[in-house]
């Protein structure tokens, strides 16, 4: 993660090149979802308030990616299913659960439970592959898939900007050694949300 944020501050001297880039992560984030595009976005918008990117390219970039990325999972598990479940990365999260949750979420939300799934970890992997198993066109998908990223995104790279304005304040109130330990402070405790949620999910099995 530090690796790429370090590589995404580089390329975001050469911004042409920065928003390809973050066109190309968002695509391949359909297939490899632990790709950190979500946190990508947030760090694009929190550059753009600073005057290093603009805000409507990182968002173009990463809602028009993810759409393409989508759609291309969306022929791949039509056309050759059987190979994508071969691979570990995929097969180690994609389960039954995940398939009859994609389900559920159909059966009661239609297409548009693509927008719901952006806020379920991997939802949104599982949910394609449903549609993709199911033979469902994707003309029927292609309406809830696009507005859905469109608007998931903008929020995100607005988040990132409102984030940024909020930071610069932050920082003239508080004196940088209590930021620091609010930070670290937050960190931990996110992890010890993290090892809760694993070891009740253990317990469950």
């Amino acid at each position: 993660m530090e690796q790429i944020i370090s590589w995404f501050w580089a390329l975001a001297e050469r911004s042409p090149l920065f928003y390809l880039s973050l066109f190309g992560l968002s695509a391949l984030n359909a297939f490899l979802p632990p790709i950190p595009i979500e946190g990508l976005t947030i760090l694009g918008g929190f550059m753009a308030a600073g005057g290093a990117l603009q805000s409507l390219w990182i968002w173009l970039a990463t809602a028009l990616g993810m759409i393409l990325g989508n759609s291309a999972l969306f022929f791949c598990i039509q056309s050759n299913q059987e190979f994508l479940l071969r691979r570990k990365v995929i097969s180690k999260h994609l389960n039954q659960e995940v398939l009859d949750k994609g389900k559920g979420m159909f059966d009661r939300y239609g297409v548009w439970a693509v927008f719901i799934s952006k806020f379920v970890p991997w939802m949104t992997f599982g949910l394609t592959f449903y549609f993709g198993l199911s033979k469902i066109p994707l003309y029927r998908i292609l309406p809830a898939l696009a507005l859905s990223n469109l608007l998931y995104f903008g929020g995100l790279t607005l988040l990132g900007r409102y984030a940024k304005e909020e930071w610069d304040i932050l920082v003239e109130m508080v004196k940088p050694a209590y930021l620091w330990i609010g930070l670290a402070a937050l960190a931990v405790a996110g992890i010890l949300f993290k090892l809760w949620r694993a070891k009740r999910k253990r317990n469950k099995l």
